[in-house]
């Protein structure tokens, strides 16, 4: 029998908790106490009692994401690219909190070419090595999309476009998103857009034009959201081929909802096929990383006992 584990997921707006005996999930439970919702609340407390119904099963806890960046609750530190799962085991902190054994997992980052961090993707790539994908382009689409070559088992680089970001940005707070009917998504003018990304190199002149074309009779205030977007992924995409070379043949996007579905489709459109596993990537991750790190605390207790004798 395995050792009974939970694991928590705690990025930026959301908090999963999973605690797993014999590797199947028994139980699950989520809240919506991200790091940008905590507005002033008490970690500990809200991990004691998003653990409490659990207390009696296990004593041990992995915790990854946003909450442990330095906006977050405690700081972990990064394992440089290129970085395999064993390169996190040193640099996890660990903390009795509650009466709980948490273990926080570290985060990787890479300083040259470009200069980039990610936390919590990371074991959602070793969580797809696990399940037998040790190369492969991911994407991770999200506010901030996270695209990382796995070559051999090992993250060998990333980068981090704030496509989403932009896009909400321009649509709640610009001349541009004025002028749009904000609850429409208009799909034809996401694939204009996407195409026009894809095939050109998109700039500031391209994100302003859906303003005047509107004005002009040129374009509906309908599909202003769709182009925008289009535009927005298409030169994302198109980026990141260039930036990884030809070898996209494998493209893993890891994710779900809408958003996921856009940039399958822009991808498409570009001519690259990609899969989507419905398999808990993130949570394979941990467990391999739980495994890992027991393993590693095993033979380190064990040559401390006999530097001793």
């Amino acid at each position: 029998m395995q050792t009974p584990v939970i694991v928590i997921d705690w990025g930026s707006t959301n908090c999963r908790a999973s605690l797993v005996i014999d590797g199947q999930v028994a139980d699950r439970r989520s809240a919506e106490i991200g790091i940008t919702r905590m507005a002033g609340r008490d970690y500990a407390a809200e991990f004691a009692a998003l653990v409490d119904p659990w207390k009696d099963r296990t004593r041990d806890c992995v915790i990854f994401g946003m909450v442990t960046s330095r906006s977050g609750w405690l700081e972990t530190p990064y394992a440089e690219c290129p970085a395999k799962l064993d390169d996190l085991i040193p640099l996890a902190v660990t903390r009795t909190i509650a009466g709980m054994r948490a273990i926080f997992v570290p985060g990787v980052c890479h300083r040259t070419p470009h200069c980039d961090v990610i936390r919590g993707e990371e074991l959602q790539a070793f969580g797809l090595v696990a399940t037998g994908t040790p190369d492969a382009v991911v994407l991770l689409p999200g506010t901030h999309s996270k695209w990382l070559v796995l070559s051999g088992g090992r993250i060998d680089h990333f980068s981090t476009a704030p496509t989403g970001e932009l896009f909400s940005l321009l649509s709640r707070h610009s001349l541009v998103g004025a002028i749009a009917d904000q609850a429409t998504f208009d799909l034809p003018a996401f694939e204009r857009g996407a195409e026009r990304a894809l095939g050109s190199s998109t700039d500031l002149f391209d994100l302003f034009e859906a303003r005047p074309r509107v004005l002009l009779g040129q374009m509906t205030p309908q599909e202003v959201t769709g182009h925008l977007s289009g535009l927005l992924i298409g030169a994302e995409s198109r980026q990141a081929r260039t930036r990884f070379g030809g070898d996209m043949s494998d493209i893993v996007i890891i994710g779900e909802g809408t958003l996921v579905s856009k940039y399958h489709k822009v991808l498409e459109i570009a001519g690259l096929s990609a899969r989507m596993p419905d398999a808990d990537l993130g949570l394979s991750g941990a467990l391999d990383f739980w495994s890992a790190w027991r393993a590693a605390s095993e033979t380190h207790v064990l040559a401390a006992k006999s530097d001793a004798e």
